[in-house]
């Protein structure tokens, strides 16, 4: 099997090159191609991305700067991708030693039509290469192993397992046509989960890989709300609302969704009144 890697990015060529390190290093010739995936940036990313052609087999697609468009920023490169497999990674992560392998071997266990999920490891430490079992230890676990279970053991007993599927590290193999992000998402926040959800109930098996795990590389001003708001800082949950809406508008008839969606924003307004 073979992998094409999609990677949105914007204004963040310094992490960036640090992730496209990793997968050098790898040398990993199953790995066909990297699709960086270029949200309208204005920094020296596509300098980035030109020096990094004669180590990897790398294409460049640019969109224009119209505020957060990472669903659509993705398309772009699946409409690139030859992959058996796609794997979607963010721009300001770090990977496992072995991270390839463990994403290929849960699609040669299920074929085509699954989806693998990996977990993601915090820290705002200036790191860089390829990150050890032992390594990542040391930084804040992924809170879905609460969920899920350390090994995604609960996974199979989950009713709503499209909701653990996070864009910074899953991987797809299709079954007879390729399926796109909906691009009306902008802005942060639940593109990835209907993207999950809308393939799982067309079929798509999701399972999780707990040994294929990324390192985030927080920054002080993380676009993530939920994590703002525990730093202490001010989070505008108002895309993430915004995304939540539509989200829930287009399956209305799934009680288990529409239930969960509504925690979540539940969690926001009595977030915002303890507060006021």
């Amino acid at each position: 099997m073979n992998v094409s890697i999609v990677i949105p990015t914007y204004n963040n060529s310094m992490k960036l090159v640090r992730l496209l390190e990793c997968i050098t290093s790898m040398k990993d010739r199953r790995v066909i191609q990297v699709n960086v995936c270029d949200d309208g940036s204005t920094d020296d990313t596509f300098e980035v991305i030109s020096a990094f052609k004669v180590r990897l087999p790398i294409t460049y697609s640019y969109q224009k700067d119209n505020g957060f468009r990472a669903a659509a920023a993705r398309n772009l490169g699946i409409r690139k991708a030859i992959g058996d497999v796609v794997i979607f990674l963010d721009d300001d992560v770090l990977l496992c030693e072995d991270f390839i392998d463990y994403h290929l071997a849960e699609h040669k266990m299920y074929g085509p039509g699954t989806i693998c999920f990996g977990y993601r490891f915090r820290c705002t430490e200036n790191l860089s290469g390829l990150i050890s079992e032992s390594e990542v230890n040391k930084f804040e676990a992924d809170h879905r192993v609460d969920d899920v279970g350390v090994t995604g053991e609960m996974l199979q007993n989950s009713a709503i397992p499209w909701y653990y599927v996070y864009s910074c590290n899953f991987s797809v193999s299709f079954m007879s046509d390729k399926m796109y992000f909906d691009e009306r998402f902008v802005g942060w926040g639940n593109e990835d989960l209907e993207y999950a959800y809308r393939l799982w109930k067309s079929g798509y098996r999701i399972c999780c890989s707990s040994n294929a795990f990324v390192l985030h590389i927080d920054t002080d001003t993380p676009r993530d709300p939920f994590l703002c708001r525990r730093l202490g800082l001010f989070p505008d949950f108002t895309d993430f609302i915004r995304n939540s809406e539509l989200f829930r508008s287009k399956y209305p008839n799934d009680p288990l969704l529409v239930q969960r969606i509504d925690d979540d924003l539940d969690d926001i307004r009595n977030s915002n009144m303890s507060h006021d």
